[in-house]
């Protein structure tokens, strides 16, 4: 398929524009060239242009939906237009096709979070809980960790040093009556 291997070219040599051409090309001539059409959403995300990228990642996910990262870039390209609902859809069927799929967890936690979702968070994170304990992922372990500050093994601390912040001690030693009120 020389269109394609022309836009590969094309995108190397820091010619967007052609590469587009070329892997449009290269698609006219033969629609199931997967891999042309997933580096025409790749180059169309680094020019911005996202709706056109959205496009041909949904042809993607259509010619091959068993395919859990299709659905992911879907929610990304969905993710980063800010319709974090269409987003959080292509994450659950990214998760439905490929319960282990770290990224896509990771991801549909923000845009719930942003879509003011908390249940739906707390599905979404129970969810992946059991994943870690099945063993097919291992970063979630608790269903109200948020994960992106999460390092396994690392403990948890204050970042700040309370001799410097006199004033911590009397907000800890106010800590009952605060969580009273």
């Amino acid at each position: 398929h020389p269109p394609f291997f022309l836009g590969a070219i094309y995108e190397r040599s820091g010619r967007p524009g052609a590469a587009v051409s070329a892997y449009k090309r290269a698609l006219e001539i033969n629609p199931t060239l997967i891999h042309a059409r997933l580096n025409l959403v790749q180059v169309l995300q680094s020019m911005g242009r996202l709706k056109e990228a959205l496009k041909f990642a949904k042809e993607a996910t259509d010619r091959e939906p068993g395919i859990a990262e299709r659905h992911y870039l879907v929610g990304v390209i969905n993710t980063a237009l800010k319709r974090n609902a269409d987003a959080s859809a292509a994450y659950a069927v990214a998760l439905a096709v490929e319960p282990g799929f770290t990224e896509a967890y990771v991801n549909n936690d923000a845009v719930l979070l942003q879509l003011g979702e908390l249940e739906k968070c707390r599905e979404w994170a129970q969810r992946a809980v059991v994943q870690s304990k099945m063993g097919n992922i291992n970063f979630w372990t608790n269903a109200l960790q948020r994960p992106p500050a999460f390092i396994s093994g690392l403990e948890s601390l204050p970042w700040h040093d309370p001799a410097n912040f006199p004033w911590t001690k009397t907000l800890e030693a106010a800590f009952p009556v605060m969580r009273g009120e």
